[in-house]
């Protein structure tokens, strides 16, 4: 079964946007991914395209629910409220910092991280994911875009990599 919920935030953009100049951001419950998130708008606006901002999720856990979850209950539901959240406050600092708006659409799937979030990007201008694992490089859904990328793809590193 697979599960696809779709939301867009409202910005000033008019007019269609290239799928080219699309920049597909990976987000979940990791602060990291709002920075990837906040990075990949910025990049959408230099490039005037837009961005998708993607939530994979399976089973057994996703956006800080456990599991078991009873099947008759989609927990892409539960999770885009949280997603739109995300995006709004992104949209917001945005605005507030007089950036320019940025068409961000929210979405959630049910599948494969990897699979998910390349197919999406396959095509685009830039996948952009958060760093995940603090004791190695990548971890394994960057290591496994990396590998086989869709497109170019950024890793945006924690604040304590940074600093």
């Amino acid at each position: 079964m697979t599960t696809t919920l779709n939301a867009a935030v409202p910005s000033a953009q008019a007019g269609p946007v290239d799928l080219r100049n699309r920049v597909v951001v990976g987000l979940d419950d990791d602060p990291v991914s709002v920075e990837a998130l906040r990075f990949g708008a910025t990049e959408a606006a230099f490039r005037g395209g837009d961005v998708l901002a993607l939530h994979v999720w399976h089973y057994p856990s996703s956006w800080g629910y456990p599991m078991p979850w009873p099947q008759e209950t989609s927990l892409g539901a539960l999770i885009l409220p949280e997603l739109l959240r995300t995006v709004e406050q992104v949209t917001s600092e945005r605005a507030a910092a007089g950036e320019t708006a940025v068409a961000i659409t929210a979405k959630v799937v049910q599948g494969d991280d990897s699979f998910a979030l390349c197919t999406a990007a396959h095509g685009g201008a830039l996948l952009v994911l958060g760093a995940r694992h603090h004791n190695r490089l990548l971890g394994s859904v960057s290591q496994a875009c990396v590998n086989h990328p869709p497109c170019p793809v950024v890793i945006v590193p924690t604040k304590e990599a940074t600093s």
